[in-house]
């Protein structure tokens, strides 16, 4: 967002060219792709600017903001920090799109403070943990009706939904997906009732939050399938436990692991394991009604 890159556009127009006009003149600016690293400076004399987008550059720190901006748009950035002074909060924005970046809990509580105005916010697919942490800072934005949280780890809470819907009873779209009339009209009444009971704990009469989430998975030996280098024959299923020690790895085994991509678009492979070596699978065949 260099200004002399401003001036070369416009071409050599005296009354034009001139710092004070172009500051004064733009009220939206479209920068996507354009390797931009840091907010500089002089982005905050752009004191008419209302719409910014500097989606999909590599900016890391939300700085030097203009002092009326109403939309920033920061998707697929790198952002993990908000350099703004929590004193002089920008009352005008309303909504922030931060999909696809680095925030943690300590950049979304400053973002709460430096925006207590926001009507949307989309933090989606970032690196959010803490779900009751989460819910006591953004509930505090009174005025918001739009939030996407889709892609954080803190998702996998069980009753997810149902625990935004409670402790944020104003929200009309969550994740892309419009809250029910009926679910909003019984989170209202349930959050005047907690008021009027004056409620020193909302885990009296809310859906519990989980300080942690156990993932399962499952595996079992499929015989005479065919995958990778090795075919698993039937014989080699039902081999005795004696005898495995005599029967090299490879032939005796398949080999698991997940892959997955992480918020940044990077895929990550985990740990190769081998069958018999990692894993104990019961037979369910052998269990009556199974």
């Amino acid at each position: 967002m260099e200004l002399n890159h401003i001036v070369k556009q416009l071409g050599v127009i005296p009354d034009l060219c001139v710092e004070e006009y172009i500051v004064n003149f733009f009220k939206s600016l479209d920068l996507q792709a354009r390797s931009i690293m840091s907010i500089d400076p002089m982005a905050m004399t752009f004191s008419k600017l209302k719409v910014l987008n500097l989606s999909f550059n590599e900016v890391s720190r939300i700085e030097n903001l203009p002092p009326n901006l109403e939309e920033l748009y920061l998707n697929g950035n790198c952002v993990n920090e908000v350099a703004m002074n929590v004193n002089k909060p920008i009352l005008s924005l309303v909504h922030l799109g931060l999909n696809r970046n680095q925030v943690r809990q300590p950049a979304l509580t400053h973002i709460v403070k430096v925006f207590p105005n926001l009507v949307s916010l989309d933090v989606s697919f970032n690196d959010l943990q803490d779900m009751e942490a989460t819910m006591t800072w953004c509930k505090k934005l009174k005025e918001l009706k739009m939030l996407s949280l889709e892609g954080n780890p803190l998702i996998l809470s069980p009753l997810y939904r149902k625990i935004v819907s409670e402790h944020m009873p104003n929200i009309k779209v969550l994740d892309s997906v419009t809250v029910p009339a009926e679910v909003r009209r019984d989170a209202e009444l349930a959050a005047k009732e907690r008021e009027k009971r004056h409620s020193q704990t909302c885990s009296e009469s809310t859906t519990p939050i989980a300080s942690c989430i156990t993932l399962d998975l499952n595996l079992r030996l499929l015989k005479g399938v065919e995958g990778g280098r090795y075919l698993v024959p039937d014989e080699n299923c039902e081999i005795e436990t004696e005898k495995l020690d005599e029967i090299p790895v490879e032939n005796k085994s398949s080999m698991y692991w997940v892959t997955y991509t992480n918020h940044k678009g990077d895929e990550v492979c985990t740990e190769k394991k081998a069958y018999i070596q990692h894993f104990q699978v019961e037979d369910n065949e052998a269990k009556p009604g199974s």
